[in-house]
């Protein structure tokens, strides 16, 4: 679930708080618009509205800087008694994340706090490089691939990465023997049950697939 803070502030505040779970397990916590300054440790937080910066031409114009609200991105595993209880200065809040329709919210603390239920997501690739052009395939059994290219930024290069989700899950692979300059794979699952990958590769100015 997502849990925004300081949807009806005006002006900067603290949202420093914790978690408390009953009938549930907390997985982990992922701040949602974070800032450099906010922190997460365990099943507690640092975090705050803040005013954004805007360029001095827009003061001189009257435009006001917006707030910065940040969120959690709380991963859990919940059933329809599980419990949470949120702990921040502004006050306690509980909700029932089990019970909470995909896609529903529900508000807290005369409006400050929206709480809902998004779907999990997960991180493809590694915290180095840029991963774009993603691609999902499904396979008869039920398992789930994945493909992207993944950019180095120090070698200049491009890999064609895979990584099975569901199923017989596994970390990221290389499909390409090497990087090169590629762009733009394509996933199929044929009826064996056969991941095919195809990608447009440069060598030596010309384009191939």
């Amino acid at each position: 679930m997502r849990v925004l803070f300081g949807v009806t502030d005006r002006t900067p505040q603290a949202w420093d708080g914790s978690i408390a779970l009953d009938h549930g397990e907390l997985i982990g916590l992922t701040g949602w618009h974070f800032l450099a300054s906010d922190a997460i440790e365990g099943h507690s937080w640092q975090a705050a509205t803040r005013a954004d910066r805007i360029p001095q031409e827009s003061v001189e114009l009257g435009i006001r800087a917006r707030l910065l609200r940040p969120g959690l991105i709380v991963r859990l595993r919940a059933g329809p008694a599980t419990r949470a209880e949120l702990t921040t200065p502004r006050g306690v809040l509980r909700c029932s994340p089990g019970r909470l329709a995909l896609g529903a919210r529900e508000t807290f603390l005369d409006g400050a706090v929206v709480v809902e239920r998004v779907p999990l997501s997960e991180q493809l690739g590694g915290p180095n490089g840029y991963d774009d052009y993603p691609q999902l395939a499904a396979f008869p059994d039920g398992g789930v691939e994945a493909a992207w290219i993944a950019f180095d930024p120090e070698a200049r290069s491009d890999s064609i990465m895979a990584r099975r989700l569901a199923g017989h899950a596994s970390p990221p692979r290389a499909i390409t023997p090497q990087p090169g300059d590629l762009f733009g794979v394509q996933l199929a699952v044929d009826r064996r049950g056969r991941a095919w990958f195809v990608w447009s590769a440069q060598v030596d100015g010309n384009w191939d697939l």
